[in-house]
């Protein structure tokens, strides 16, 4: 990650579901953010990189993705594989809207 967010806010902070899930998912393989984003954008064309970068933050913050520095790769853990898993069986479960639903981090 760049300089955008040196300060980690200690408040929770509440992430977009409809873009947390395509990340999870981008990241089951070892990937690029460039890919990551191109991943997000097919399924949300109108999320900003800003915007998934700043859920990108929080996730690795939040032991939901791993990065490797050295390669500037990021692939899911298993806390990510596990919240994959939670948010495909509350979309299953529950007729909600989906763009509505929030994660709470931090």
């Amino acid at each position: 990650m760049e300089n955008d967010f040196r300060i980690f806010n200690r408040n929770p902070v509440y992430l977009k579901v409809f873009i947390v899930e395509p990340i999870l998912v981008s990241c089951i393989d070892k990937t690029l953010f460039a890919d990551i984003y191109t991943y997000v954008q097919r399924v949300s064309p109108n999320i900003t990189k800003s915007e998934v970068k700043e859920h990108l933050f929080y996730l690795v913050s939040s032991s939901f993705i791993d990065y490797n520095g050295k390669n500037k790769t990021y692939y899911i853990s298993q806390n990510g594989i596990d919240l994959l898993d939670i948010v495909y069986s509350q979309r299953n479960i529950r007729e909600v809207d989906y763009s509505s639903l929030t994660l709470k981090v931090g």
